[in-house]
């Protein structure tokens, strides 16, 4: 047991060692106390404590400094979590996981800092919420016994420049991105709270471009720029770009029968529902450069349209190339009886994915300036969320989901765009549907453009094949 020093001149008794501290019948534990029995400091750090029938020290059974303080009831309500010395942010995720048996894993946003100890006892979630609660960082469950700590990111981009918004992340995160300087392209995405690597996979979302994480900093090349070595041998490709839209009723409805679009003059109007009537027709509309910026100029002036993400992506002639726009929608499932003999049932978690993933593989045609696209598209959105409850008083979900698949073979003009058609969907990031968000209908923009690349190399290591505890993510070790 280390020393416990008492002060006269500060009536102060202190220790620098481990701590049990017990006032009532609360107890918690830490790594150093000062606890003052005269007037507080100048700027205390701590909680009073009411009154004190008596103070008794000794030590425990692992050598920690036992500080009993009596069983007085006006004291057995009192936190005194914030007289405990405060410990490093990373010191303490690492005691909480050994002592929970989860893992817990922090990305390269969280910086070291001092937070106040959890209650001892406390479950993993609320010592997570108990020690994150005043800091900017975040946590969330990644699997049944695995949490991610991060400072959460949220950001809208409409068509900003990829590397602009590349840096804006960084500034949010506070890390340092180096940027390839072939990198090019605009961004549509909305990012509500997630971490840094979420954030980048998104923006990059099947693109060539592949993320490194290095000791100083995060490195993002293409890969699919060829090398000075191999500068002479080409390949034909196609270089395919997806843009995901969300449309309401009322564009859909004056695209299709004619009706005046507001801020888009009359002329313009005429392409655009030249564009409604292939859709009226149940065809797919193929649109030339000129009138892929009258849609989007269009989408961005309704208040309820949305352009969500954009990726490129460059494949060799007849390869597939993949795109999704997803999230993880977490729930309470269900619950079952603790093992342990408690009376409190443990909460089961449920997982699934919601969003839209997209599988396209072009064919260029001998002697034809066209492309032909293979395409497969599957939406998985929540319908519904119903509440129910175990054994009267435990309160689970219980969701319902719905699964369409889309899949077909088009012909286009190289340069020109297919607008594919989806399903009416209340949203693509998992929330609930409900009145006063109306369901929209899902529009896939695919232009495909004929290229030549250097012949594929292996593929770099992606944010894709992180996961919590590999190089990046850093991870504490449970």
């Amino acid at each position: 047991m280390d020393d416990a020093t008492f002060t006269a001149e500060k009536q102060c008794l202190s220790s620098s060692g481990p701590v049990r501290f017990v006032n009532g019948g609360t107890e918690f534990v830490g790594q150093g106390l000062e606890l003052f029995f005269g007037p507080p400091p100048t700027q205390p750090n701590g909680t009073p404590i009411k009154s004190v029938s008596s103070v008794r020290l000794y030590a425990g059974p692992s050598g920690a400094l036992i500080v009993d303080l009596g069983d007085r009831s006006e004291n057995r309500d009192e936190s005194v979590a914030p007289m405990l010395a405060s410990h490093g942010l990373l010191d303490v995720l690492a005691e909480i996981a050994a002592r929970t048996g989860t893992r817990i894993a922090v990305d390269a946003t969280v910086k070291s800092g001092s937070v106040a100890t959890p209650p001892a006892g406390a479950d993993v979630k609320t010592a997570l919420e108990t020690v994150l609660a005043d800091t900017p960082y975040a946590f969330r469950q990644v699997d049944r016994e695995a949490y991610l700590v991060y400072r959460p990111i949220s950001v809208t981009f409409r068509g900003d420049d990829l590397r602009r918004a590349i840096q804006d992340i960084a500034e949010k995160a506070g890390v340092i991105i180096v940027c390839d300087p072939n990198i090019s392209g605009e961004v549509y995405a909305d990012l509500q709270d997630v971490p840094l690597e979420t954030a980048l996979d998104i923006l990059l979302a099947g693109s060539p471009i592949v993320v490194d994480k290095t000791p100083e900093c995060y490195r993002i090349t293409d890969r699919a720029k060829p090398s000075m070595a191999s500068a002479q041998e080409k390949v034909d490709a196609v270089q395919v770009q997806a843009r995901f839209m969300l449309l309401d009723n009322a564009l859909v409805e004056a695209l299709q029968r004619g009706y005046p679009i507001e801020g888009v003059p009359p002329e313009d109007a005429n392409a655009l529902h030249a564009i409604g009537a292939e859709l009226w027709a149940r065809r797919t509309p193929l649109l030339e450069p000129g009138q892929v910026d009258l849609l989007l100029r269009a989408i961005r002036r309704s208040r309820d349209c949305k352009a969500l993400a954009a990726p490129c992506v460059t494949v060799v002639d007849a390869k597939p190339a993949a795109f999704s726009l997803t999230e993880e929608l977490d729930y309470v499932s269900g619950y079952r009886q603790a093992s342990d003999g408690t009376q409190e049932p443990v909460p089961e978690r449920g997982a699934r994915t919601v969003g839209v993933t997209f599988e396209i593989t072009p064919h260029l045609l001998d002697d034809r300036d066209d492309i032909r696209l293979q395409f497969k598209a599957e939406l998985n959105s929540l319908i519904e969320m119903h509440q129910a409850l175990y054994q009267g008083r435990y309160e689970y979900d219980v969701p319902s989901f719905e699964t369409v698949t889309i899949q077909s073979e088009i012909v286009v003009p190289d340069g020109h765009a297919a607008l594919i058609q989806g399903h009416k969907v209340h949203s693509l990031d998992g929330t609930e549907p409900s009145a006063d968000k109306p369901a929209r209908d899902l529009f896939i923009l695919i232009r495909p453009q004929k290229t030549t690349v250097a012949p594929p190399s292996p593929a770099s290591f992606g944010l894709n094949d992180r996961r919590p505890g590999d190089a990046g993510m850093g991870a504490l070790r449970p």
